[in-house]
């Protein structure tokens, strides 16, 4: 998405090493002039209000840290992003 000024990131809290994945993509982000949402869920029932705080905060992205929840829920995940407008379709 290059217009997004806003990139959500999605991470598992109950993963340790996700403070440093959070760090790293902040320190990404900044060099970029980019402001790096977190988004925190550890269970399914985490989703719904994750993706709609991005949509409050108009996150034009989204960054999915690799994690076996997310993985196995990628269907879920992806219809609340395009749900949210974070995903482009054709020429949307």
């Amino acid at each position: 998405m290059p217009n997004a000024s806003v990139i959500g990131m999605l991470v598992n809290s109950k993963i340790p090493a996700s403070k440093d994945h959070i760090r790293e993509q902040q320190a990404a982000a900044s060099a970029l002039g980019l402001s790096l949402q977190i988004i925190e869920a550890s269970s399914e029932r985490d989703f719904v209000p994750a993706f709609a705080s991005l949509a409050d905060n108009r996150a034009g992205a989204l960054y999915v840290e690799g994690d076996s929840l997310f993985t196995g829920l990628r269907a879920q995940l992806a219809a609340l992003a395009t749900r949210c407008r974070l995903v482009r379709r054709g020429s949307d």
